[in-house]
């Protein structure tokens, strides 16, 4: 299942239900964010290992991958920490993309694909992140998907070799489809 943009991109969400990504797939993607510094900055330590990566993205989360109409990877997201009550269902959310692809407009359209398929197809009440307070870039991606944030975190993780404190930040569905108008 994809969602095709006007802007000439398309998100590929992938499911647990779904097979496993094509082979060499994550390799690729984790090695490119280690060749841009990105991995350093999404797993706030920098320290997690291609093997884990691929494990972590192909079994443990929900993965989307974005890609151009190229056929070029763009950049991923996914969801973990997936909590499911009678009265709620929650999860982490996470959005990494390749710095050629760093242009709000962009980063902002993908997310917002994301967070619909999230909320809208797999039902989920309340989406959260965590982001290191010195990522502007990333703090101001979270402002412009409707997140607002909630509290800060200090020395909670390590943010380009440094602790940092972080923020918290929360969407709800229904934020997410006022905003949208939906």
């Amino acid at each position: 299942m994809s969602a095709v943009l006007e802007s000439q991109f398309a998100v590929v969400p992938y499911y647990k239900e779904r097979q496993s990504f094509p082979p060499g797939l994550l390799n690729g993607i984790y090695r490119k964010l280690c060749a841009e510094g990105v991995d350093r900055e999404l797993m706030h330590n920098g320290l997690i290992e291609e093997e884990e990566f691929v494990r972590f993205a192909d079994e443990e989360a929900l993965t989307s991958i974005f890609l151009d109409l190229r056929g070029q990877c763009a950049g991923l997201a996914w969801l973990t920490n997936i909590e499911e009550t009678e009265t709620m269902k929650k999860a982490l959310g996470a959005f990494a993309f390749f710095k050629e692809y760093w242009h709000p407009a962009v980063t902002s359209e993908f997310g917002t694909i994301c967070l619909s398929q999230w909320f809208n197809t797999l039902e989920f009440d309340m989406i959260y992140g965590i982001t290191p307070v010195p990522n502007r870039p990333a703090r101001q991606f979270c402002k412009r998907l409707g997140f607002e944030y909630s509290a800060r975190i200090p020395n909670f993780v390590s943010y380009k070799g440094k602790t940092a404190d972080a923020m918290v930040a929360t969407l709800t569905r229904e934020q997410f489809n006022q905003r949208i108008g939906s």
